[in-house]
Order: structure tokens, then sequence, then C-alpha cells
């Protein structure tokens, strides 16, 4: 396919990784000022892997944009990990949008066609998941931390394909009152019917579980990821699901009946709990609280978990927890010929002030839907 200005825009070959990772270090460099880290090893691992596609922009014979997605073919999803253009060549920001018109069309038509294709601007720029809204993308929530620019708002936009929001999405179920008014923006969004409301859930401690034992945090990144695989090839870990993240780290109790799977970056102090594997009964509400503390105490500001929406009981032990619904996803998790719907949480040391004004007016109103509940809700464990 060519664009404007003689642009080619194709899938990225083996031959190409040489000039992407050259390109991946002048871009960082052009965005930083200052010569960009050469972890080149981890990028090209990454560039490598069995689950990753890359898209091309390619002038004369130099590559000067690429556009790199995840994928995960068992749950027909996708997410755009990061997007790269050489930004001192003119019309830059054109040809990436461009590319990224070329890698919607492609996944649409091609033998492989994901139900979903996402992104966030933990991986994106503001300015980049912009030219994700313009192709009709829809926004599903926010983050609520600082974003990548003064005034900005992390966020979370998706595009469906193959008709999954109107034939596969499963809908037999009703929303938890305190998620109801992010499923409604998200249902706006997405042009989704309307859900009942489920009755109050069981009160907290109600669950018939034994004490929190003792849990320490196991740093080991190698062991932690090659533990998870054992555990998930083996559907020790059936229920859980968070994709695109590798745990670096073990959250564990002494004879390891509990074992929660944590992704951490110590930069920006991020922390997702990726899946838990139980073999004693504890409370969830008190799991969760402790996880939180130990995650605090290795300098974690931000911890992310995600939950299965119909799961009413499990989201009111979260909202115990001190965790707070901040994005609704359609459509997340592919479960035999149905997708089903999940919710973000987060807890947050970090406030706004004063309140973002320069972003997109549907993420305002998952921060202020976030900030009445954190108001109703103060319950915390920061």
């Amino acid at each position: 396919m060519t664009g404007p200005g003689q642009i080619k825009y194709r899938l990225a070959m083996k031959e190409d990784i040489p000039a992407l990772l050259k390109l991946f270090r002048l871009a960082a460099e052009q965005a930083n000022g200052s010569p960009a880290p050469q972890d080149t090893g981890k990028i090209l691992a990454e560039m490598q892997s069995e689950n990753s596609i890359l898209f091309a922009a390619e002038k004369g014979k130099d590559i000067v944009a690429v556009i790199f997605v995840l994928s995960d073919h068992n749950h027909g999803l996708c997410k755009i990990y990061r997007m790269y253009a050489d930004a001192v060549l003119e019309g830059a920001q054109e040809i990436l949008k461009g590319l990224l018109f070329f890698t919607v069309e492609r996944f649409k038509n091609s033998a492989f066609r994901p139900d979903v294709l996402y992104t966030t601007t933990r991986t994106l720029t503001p300015r980049q998941q912009e030219f994700t809204l313009e192709l009709g993308f829809k926004l599903l929530g926010i983050f609520p931390v600082p974003g990548q620019s003064p005034g900005g708002l992390n966020g979370l936009t998706a595009c469906y394909f193959n008709n999954a929001l109107t034939v596969k999405r499963y809908t037999d179920f009703s929303l938890h009152p305190a998620i109801a008014p992010f499923y409604e923006i998200a249902r706006k969004e997405c042009g989704l019917g309307e859900l009942p409301i489920a009755p109050p859930a069981a009160p907290e401690g109600d669950w018939g579980a034994k004490a929190l034992p003792v849990l320490e945090a196991l740093q080991a990144p190698d062991f932690v990821a090659r533990r998870f695989d054992m555990l998930k090839e083996r559907k020790f870990i059936p229920v859980n699901f968070y994709p695109f993240q590798k745990p670096n780290i073990l959250i564990t109790s002494p004879d390891q009946g509990v074992e929660i799977f944590v992704k951490a970056v110590q930069e920006p102090r991020f922390a997702a709990i990726v899946a838990e594997k139980l073999d004693v009964a504890v409370d969830p509400t008190l799991l969760y609280k402790g996880v939180a503390r130990i995650l605090r105490g290795l300098n974690i500001s931000y911890i992310e978990i995600i939950n299965d929406a119909a799961d009413a009981a499990g989201i009111e032990c979260i909202l115990n927890a001190g965790y707070l619904p901040c994005a609704y996803f359609p459509c997340l998790k592919r479960q035999g010929n149905a997708r089903r719907d999940f919710v973000v949480f987060s807890q947050s040391e970090n406030l706004f002030q004063p309140f973002p004004r320069d972003v997109h007016e549907t993420c305002k109103q998952y921060l202020k839907e976030y900030l009445a509940l954190k108001n109703a809700r103060p319950i915390s464990s920061f």
C-alpha cells in the first residue's frame, strides 16, 4: 500500500529488525533530548516474539515509522504496544497516522482477525492515542495518574471487529452499583444496551475464610515468570486474566498456599496484579489490602487489578480493599464462543491538582466518576 509522498505501508520482516532498532533509538533520543537507553536485547526479544506483529512505513529505502502490536490468538485480542516515527521527517505524524490506518485495515482483512484491538497511554503518547480516536476507537476509561504530558491523563481505547460487541458479547448478568456509572459512559461510547443493577453483595468478611497468612514478596523475575508460565500451562490459574503482562514479583505465603503474581515497573512506580493461585481459604478483601501494603513498601504508588464485570461479589471485595473502578472494557476476554466484559480497578497515591483540562471530554467523565466514588468510599490502604 502506497500513501502520499511515496510512503509505502507494509508488514515488517525479520530482515527489517536492524532498521527498526535504529528507528527506536532515534525516536527515543528525539523524545528525550538525550541518547536512548541501549536495552537492545530486550527490544530485540520483543520484536522477535511469536506474539509480535510489526507494521512499517517505508520512504525510499528507509523505514520511517513502525507500529508494534502484541497478539493473543487464544483470546482474539491485540494491543498496540509501541508507535515510533522519525520526528524530524516532514509529515512524520501524518505518516504515523497513515500507518495506523493501514494496521487497522490489515487486521480487518487478515486471516487472523482479532475481535479487539486496544491501546493505552502507558506505551503510547496522548497524541498517538488521539490518532486512534480519529479512526473510530472507543474510549473505555482512564488510569488515574498524571499523563505523559502536562495536564494529560492516561487513557484506554479499543477498536472492535467481527461483530464482537453485537453478536459475541455475554450480557446475561447484572452490574455492581459502583460499576454502573462507568458502564454508562462505555455503553454510550460503544452503542451497548442497558444492563440491570445487581442486588447488594454479601457483607465484607462473610466468606468462611481463615485469617490472612503472612505474606512476603519474592523479587526474582526469571523464576517468577517461569513459575507463572508453568502454572498457567497446567491450568492451575484458570480464572485470572490480565493480557500481555509477564509477572516479575511473587507475593506468597511460606507454604505457597497463597501465590499472587504481580508485574511491577519501578518507573513510573506501577504494578498490576496479574493472577492468583489460592490453595487455602482467605478473605479476599484482606488479601488485596495485604498485597497493596507490600507493594507500597516496594515504592509502588499505583496498583491495578481487573475483574470480570459479572462478578458482583468479587467486585465488592475489591472495592472494600480500597481499589476503585476507572475503566470498563467490554468483550475483553474470550470464553468459549462468547466474550466477557471486564472492569479495571486502581489504587493511586496521585491526586489531580488542579483537575486536568486539556483532555478528551469522555476522559473527564470517567475521572469525575472515579473521584466521586473515591469521596464516597474513602477506604484505602494508601
